[in-house]
């Protein structure tokens, strides 16, 4: 097995337990990481050592299990994502279309295919015509997988193929459809690729697509994209699902692809979504056998309204010792209902919509001898997510 195949395999694995557990990442916070290789991994060197810290629902609203794989296959002929904006689902759905992931890859495993040039590490990503071998084009160049239809309802399908390039240890995925020209291929144009962020986390969510992850077609000739935000890219995996995923849908306008359904952005429209979130300051008390407890509350006002489910997640910085755990403890309680426990770092809750408002409280309690000092500066990259569907709403610096 070559060096590529090896590298492959690994990618494929790392997709693969991303998929099974719904790990994204912790950001590094530096701009530097987008023009390089894209790397992204924060090394922390922090001192806390804390308890526990504890997702409770107060005040009679319920919370979900939010546990279980991560982002799920589209639903072809449907919108793609949970936008408050999607468009109506049609009245019948097409057919979903076989995804090819080796072989022949529809004709395009050993073409010479002329590529665009991509919008993010252009000068490291070739260009124009290549040849193709094995669904490879030297070393860094890649077919992932690729589908067939009938993308300008003229009677003869083309193909469509989800192509990556690995300039540094991230690979960029551009999204590319071809048709048949005679014994060869000539290029329709770009479905949608990986772009330069507009904005930097972690003070807001990027609305430019940063990670492709799947590919998905169906008879209609609609093209199905598993897209990612900035901090799926991030290779430290102990914050948290902090990144967000999301199934765009993509036609043939006749000169160019334009969405078609899906959520737009990864960030929600606030004039669509008219959600209020209070974030209170801490209050600190003695804590049980020594040391202090700060609590945090969250209240997400007008739940009811939101048009797709509401989740809070509480991502904290990496600190050994630290333990999250989450409990439905309202009255009347909720049995089986609760917040969904992350492996040390982060606890994520769903607000119930039959309520007008969603509160949220967290517990953390701080070991006797930890300065409160101390633990703001270890535990100073922590935030609160609020989202609706697959959008954000808005974060919130954790400050202590």
């Amino acid at each position: 097995m070559s060096e590529h195949e090896n590298d492959d395999v690994l990618w494929s694995a790392v997709d693969t337990y991303r998929a099974d557990t719904d790990p994204l990442i912790r950001p590094t916070g530096t701009a530097a990481a987008y023009a390089t290789v894209r790397h992204r991994k924060r090394v922390r060197s922090v001192g806390v050592a804390a308890s526990a810290l504890v997702a409770v629902l107060v005040g009679g609203v319920a919370i979900s299990a939010l546990g279980g794989p991560g982002p799920t296959g589209p639903t072809p002929g449907n919108t793609a994502g949970t936008s408050p904006t999607a468009s109506p689902s049609p009245t019948t759905s097409p057919s979903p279309l076989p995804v090819a992931t080796g072989g022949a890859l529809h004709g395009l495993a050993d073409a010479v295919l002329a590529l665009p040039a991509r919008k993010v590490s252009g000068k490291d990503c070739p260009t124009g015509p290549k040849q193709f071998r094995d669904g490879k084009a030297g070393a860094k160049v890649w077919i992932d997988s690729a589908v067939q239809t009938d993308l300008n309802a003229d009677g003869t399908p083309e193909q469509v193929a989800l192509i990556y390039c690995r300039p540094g240890e991230i690979p960029l995925g551009q999204v590319v459809a071809f048709r048949r020209d005679g014994d060869g291929f000539t290029t329709l144009g770009v479905v949608v690729q990986v772009e330069t962020p507009l904005a930097l986390p972690p003070q807001q969510t990027p609305r430019t697509v940063e990670r492709i992850t799947k590919l998905a077609g169906d008879s209609s000739g609609e093209i199905q994209v598993e897209v990612g935000n900035l901090e799926t890219t991030y290779s430290d995996l102990s914050g948290g699902p902090i990144g967000l995923y999301q199934w765009r849908s993509y036609r043939w306008n006749g000169a160019a692809f334009a969405q078609s359904g899906g959520s737009p952005s990864f960030t929600a429209d606030t004039d669509v979504v008219p959600l209020n979130v209070v974030l209170s300051s801490p209050d600190l008390s003695p804590a049980a056998g020594g040391g202090t407890r700060v609590e945090v509350k969250v209240r997400v006002e007008r739940v009811a309204q939101a048009p797709a489910p509401v989740t809070v997640l509480l991502s904290v910085a990496n600190a050994p010792g630290v333990t999250i755990v989450g409990e439905a403890a309202s009255a009347p309680r909720v049995t089986g209902q609760a917040c969904a426990e992350g492996t040390q770092q982060w606890v994520r809750c769903q607000a119930d919509r039959g309520h007008d408002h969603a509160f949220f409280t967290f517990h953390l309690t701080v070991p006797a001898g930890m300065t409160i000092s101390e633990l703001r500066r270890d535990l100073g990259d922590s935030w609160i997510y609020v989202r609706v569907g697959d959008q954000e709403l808005i974060r919130l610096a954790a400050t202590l």
